[in-house]
Parts: C-alpha cells; sequence; structure tokens
C-alpha cells in the first residue's frame, strides 16, 4: 500500500501535488492549516520561478573524478 494511503488525513493536514511528488503539512492548530499551507506554497513558488530561468545544460556537474 503507498505511503500517502497510510498516512492520516484530518483538519490539521493538508497536502497537494507538488513537482512530481506530494507535499504535506501537518500542523497542532487545524485552524492555522490554510495559513501554513499558503507559507509553504509562497516559498515553493519561489524556488520555481528562481529554477525557471535555469536550463539543465547551465549546471555544471558536481562530482568529479
Amino acid at each position: 500500500m503507498p505511503l500517502l494511503e497510510l498516512l492520516p488525513v484530518d483538519a490539521s493536514t493538508a497536502q497537494w501535488p507538488l513537482w512530481s511528488t506530494t507535499a504535506r503539512i501537518v500542523v497542532g492548530d487545524p485552524a492555522l492549516v490554510g495559513d501554513a499551507q499558503a507559507i509553504v506554497q509562497e516559498v515553493c513558488d519561489a524556488v520555481e520561478l528562481a529554477c525557471s530561468g535555469v536550463d539543465c545544460g547551465d549546471i555544471a556537474p558536481c562530482i568529479t573524478s
């Protein structure tokens, strides 16, 4: 059974598809789940924007022999 099916989802949890995987947040106060998701989404949007101008051919390999 996939892990996502085993994880509980309730009012203190938000999960959504993100970058070919699943983003998931869990907060202690269910009233804050929307705010927490918005913060995470804002950061992810900024990362995506920063990376959108990068061509994979521009990235030098980090591993050298």
